[in-house]
């Protein structure tokens, strides 16, 4: 009978272990280090897109870790064999299932030792691993959401010193110099409630709108009403759907800002065209600056600005996006898939 009970009680202990593991989506897994044999639970084998029958080695888990970690987990995994280690295993990590898919993991782990002629030896390492993917995936949206808004306060407090200049040539008053910068600020609010979804998460800009409406916006903070023909807009009227109007303005807003502080806008005489046209299922823009400080060739480096645009067309947008530094001014021209625009 009490023979009888132990076992129904180790039954029912088993199964708590089993639905508690499940409840928290752990992998399980095992190495005994004589034998070489290794135990993967099937959550484990989940996670690294091995299936059921496909026989576990170390070089199969070596093989899986991302090139970039390799490395260094296989070292600190080895490091465990040493009784002085403590044989405690802690890490995150990334590996590549065999459909390409990089996963970001949690693995946890500790090497048992048992005594061989009187000394510490290793004899298994078991332990867990979890998939934190979503949560290092958030995590970096939210690093680079901070350097985002970082870039753009920045620029806000930049466009501001450039709009009091830029307003203080021209106004023949105090009266109408406030007038002027009360508006050109005002403009800027409204570009500004463009964005403003990429900087919180917010959803995006609801509605339709026009490439038009988007650079007249953009645009408006920089005008100088006294020279009508410093910024000209010539666009046909191409659709922008909510979801890419966000990404377009991002781009737009970042080359206006340049164009505020280093480029054509920045000096009396510059002038800025932007045009825009359909070809088939291709949209063109071509922002083209002239007149402002001499263009001696690229940046000796990238900033952040210019990667956000890039990867804003190339990701977001999927399209293309090209520089030419021409001396007598900054030329960009997108090329832009009218399905993904009108999204």
């Amino acid at each position: 009978m009490e023979a009888d009970r132990q076992t129904q009680e180790g039954a029912i202990n088993s199964k708590r272990l089993a639905l508690a593991v499940e409840a928290t989506e752990l992998g399980l897994w095992e190495w005994i280090v004589e034998t070489g044999t290794i135990y993967w639970s099937d959550r484990q084998r989940e996670i690294f897109g091995v299936s059921a029958d496909e026989p576990l080695t170390h070089e199969l888990w070596v093989s899986s870790i991302h090139p970039e970690d390799r490395d260094w987990v296989v070292e600190k995994v080895g490091s465990l064999m040493d009784p002085d280690s403590k044989g405690k295993l802690q890490k995150e990590y990334r590996i590549v299932r065999p459909d390409g898919e990089t996963r970001w993991i949690s693995s946890r782990g500790r090497m048992l030792y048992e005594n061989v002629d009187g000394r510490p030896q290793a004899s298994r390492l078991l332990g867990t691993i979890l998939d934190i993917t979503e949560r290092r995936t958030n995590e970096e949206a939210r690093r680079l959401l901070a350097k985002e808004l970082n870039h753009r306060v920045k620029n806000l407090f930049a466009l501001a010193s450039a709009m009091v200049t830029m307003t203080a040539r021209t106004a023949a008053s105090p009266e109408e110099m406030a007038a002027a910068l009360h508006g050109r600020l005002q403009a800027l609010a409204r570009a500004h409630e463009l964005i403003r979804p990429a900087l919180s998460e917010e959803h995006p800009h609801q509605g339709e709108t026009t490439v038009a409406s988007i650079v007249e916006t953009i645009l408006a903070p920089h005008r100088d009403f006294s020279l009508p023909g410093r910024i000209l807009i010539e666009c046909a009227r191409i659709v922008v759907g909510a979801r890419s109007t966000t990404s377009l303005t991002l781009v737009l807003h970042e080359l206006a800002t340049n164009a505020s502080k280093y480029g054509a806008l920045s000096a009396n005489d510059g002038s800025l065209t932007v045009a825009c046209w359909q070809d088939g299922d291709t949209v063109s823009l071509v922002w083209q600056e002239r007149g402002g400080p001499v263009v001696e060739g690229p940046p000796p480096s990238k900033g952040f600005g210019s990667h956000l645009a890039r990867k804003s067309v190339m990701d977001q947008l999927e399209g293309e996006i090209t520089y030419d530094w021409q001396h007598e001014g900054l030329r960009v021209e997108l090329r832009l898939p009218l399905a993904h625009l009108s999204r």
